[in-house]
């Protein structure tokens, strides 16, 4: 992750559902940080339209390390 990019303050509040798209729940934190949620992980778990951002830090780190990783092979 960059310098920018602090996990603690995009998982203070509540991230909001934004779309459904190839397999994914898209939510968007309070700071407009936006993420997928897999629906093949989702088994029995019910995503509400708002998701306390705490609950989905798994899925907000995966994608923020995803975007540095591209933006670092990008730069190189």
């Amino acid at each position: 992750m960059n310098a920018e990019f602090k996990l603690k303050d995009q998982i203070a509040g509540t991230a909001t559902f934004v779309r459904a798209r190839a397999g994914n729940l898209w939510y968007r934190t309070p700071i407009g940080f936006e993420f997928p949620v897999p629906f093949s992980e989702l088994e029995e778990a019910t995503f509400e339209a708002e998701i306390k951002g705490s609950f989905l830090i798994r899925y907000i780190r995966k994608h923020a390390d995803m975007i540095a990783e591209a933006r670092k092979e990008t730069v190189e």
